[in-house]
């Protein structure tokens, strides 16, 4: 099953109420056929028997779900948390805000009818993300095609309520941790019923996880907690799947086989300065050991984490994305297969002063801020940064959701230290014109933004306008049909640049990026 499963091909039976999968081969008579339990079906199975009034479920096995090692500790027994939540957990109530039109949501505890129009009531409309790999527009408009008859914990759902709804209320069994199949791209993910960091959410494979969480609140936002009944845009370099536990319940678990001690730290010894980046941390196999989780973090307590990566087979990790003259703390533990080990002793390290700037006149400096507000209110903020990775943003959202983008597809633009004159054009999608530009800049040598602006009419050349601090710019556009791409360009000058923007970069019109 773990060789044939791709979360991709999932397919849910409605009558049946089970997953399927159909597993293709070059000769059509050998394809395969392959029914099986997951933790939608387990819920439903149980939601069916307390429906009818019935005594109780006998559970055939489990196997399947209780993946051996090298699962990390929390992967191997989804199935059987599927089960206690819907069948064990205590009942709970949980009620959300939502806004009139779209909104992304998850089901946050095990209700009683997973059907959409009993679920959000019969005015909703229900836009699931379907990962369709090879399917441009899985990436570039959303695979929205289908409306499902009925929907499941762990996933998250782009739902439009009617004006009259302003709260949904979810009553059912509470989820403590879920399990949550993702497919490589970008994924919707749901919540459990409390809040989590996103620092806790663990990955299987390690490390699969290569963006940033992203909310919606009338526009994209980066979010560093999965509030409970929220849906979350997150993407991942191949298939897997995603826990949500809090680490509060992460560790130091029996399950049944012979105990394991905690690991013991190696390297760089405790306390060590001027460590690079990325650095090399490594640590000892204790008897029996099979996988480990690794934690950094800025906090000797680990409130938060900037690393947590579990299911590691080797005894030491590359760790990156650190930041510089900065101490972290960091700590592992190890399992067998059957438990998990208490932490390791705590130690810590410094990191290593940053390296000059390539010019002392191009600092590099906190984000830029820009934000295009439509007629009815609807808005979304892009950053762009000198010498920042760029953050990818999320697909765009179902057709009529404002959409606001940089054309390469950023949500954080970076700008390379130094480079004279870069264009960072931003589309904008679905807005009701016309619209407003702000801005909020932070102060620094040598840069400039410039925003290219049409005075009104598609035969008028474009005027340069130089912008800094912070400001806006009522009506800027007035009419879709000529504009729907706004031309946006950060120069870096040593020396810095004279006030005469628009004469050191040519004629109005004229392309900023084929200028010396």
């Amino acid at each position: 099953m773990k060789n044939i499963y791709d979360p991709s091909k999932h397919s849910w039976s409605d009558v049946a109420r089970v997953p399927w999968l159909k597993d293709e081969k070059p000769d059509p008579t050998q394809n395969q056929f392959i029914s099986y339990d997951d933790q939608r079906s387990n819920i439903e199975k149980i939601n069916y028997v307390k429906s009818k009034g019935l005594g109780g479920v006998i559970i055939w096995e489990l196997g399947g779900g209780y993946r051996p090692s090298p699962e990390p500790d929390g992967f191997r027994d989804c199935l059987l948390q599927s089960v206690k939540a819907a069948a064990l957990n205590p009942p709970t109530t949980i009620s959300l805000q939502v806004s009139t039109g779209w909104n992304m949501v998850g089901i946050p505890d095990v209700v009683s009818s997973f059907v959409p129009s009993v679920l959000w009531g019969a005015g909703a409309i229900v836009a699931p993300f379907r990962n369709t790999p090879g399917s441009p527009s899985a990436y570039e408009n959303g695979d929205y095609a289908y409306t499902p008859t009925s929907v499941s914990n762990g996933m998250g759902y782009w739902v439009k309520f009617p004006s009259s709804t302003s709260t949904i209320t979810y009553n059912g069994n509470s989820i403590g941790s879920m399990c949550a199949p993702v497919a490589a791209g970008w994924n919707i993910i749901g919540s459990i019923s409390q809040d989590l960091p996103t620092s806790q959410v663990q990955s299987s494979p390690a490390g699969i996880v290569n963006s940033s969480y992203f909310a919606y609140n009338g526009s994209y936002i980066t979010t560093t907690t999965l509030t409970k009944g929220g849906g979350y845009w997150v993407s991942v370099s191949q298939n897997g799947t995603l826990l949500l536990k809090p680490s509060s319940q992460q560790g130091g678990g029996s399950g049944g086989g012979p105990p394991i001690t905690a690991p013991s730290l190696q390297s760089p010894a405790n306390a060590s300065l001027n460590q690079p980046i990325p650095i090399s941390l490594s640590w000892s196999q204790p008897l029996g050991a099979s996988t480990y989780r690794l934690q950094v973090s800025t906090q000797s307590a680990f409130t938060t984490t900037v690393y947590d990566a579990a299911g590691l087979t080797a005894t030491s990790q590359q760790v990156g994305g650190l930041a510089y003259t900065t101490t972290y703390y960091w700590r592992a533990n190890a399992s067998n297969g059957f438990n998990t080990s208490s932490w390791s002793e705590v130690w810590s390290f410094t990191t290593q002063s940053p390296p000059p700037p390539p010019c002392n006149c191009c600092p590099q400096m906190a984000p830029t801020q820009i934000t295009i507000t439509d007629a009815l209110g609807n808005h979304q903020t892009l950053l762009t940064q000198i010498g920042a990775t760029s953050i990818q943003m999320p697909p765009t959202p179902p057709a009529g959701v404002l959409d606001v983008r940089f054309q390469s597809g950023d949500y954080l633009q970076g700008i390379p230290l130094g480079q004279a004159v870069t264009s960072v054009p931003f589309i904008v999608r679905n807005a009701v014109f016309p619209i407003t530009l702000s801005w909020s800049i932070p102060a620094a040598s040598g840069v400039t933004d410039l925003v290219g602006l049409p005075p009104g009419t598609s035969t008028d050349s474009l005027r340069w306008i130089p912008l800094s601090g912070s400001g806006s710019i009522d009506q800027c556009c007035i009419d879709s049909t000529i504009y729907n791409t706004i031309n946006y360009i950060i120069t870096q000058a040593c020396p810095p640049p004279s006030k005469n923007h628009q004469a050191e970069l040519g004629n109005p019109g004229e392309d900023p990026t084929s200028l010396p």
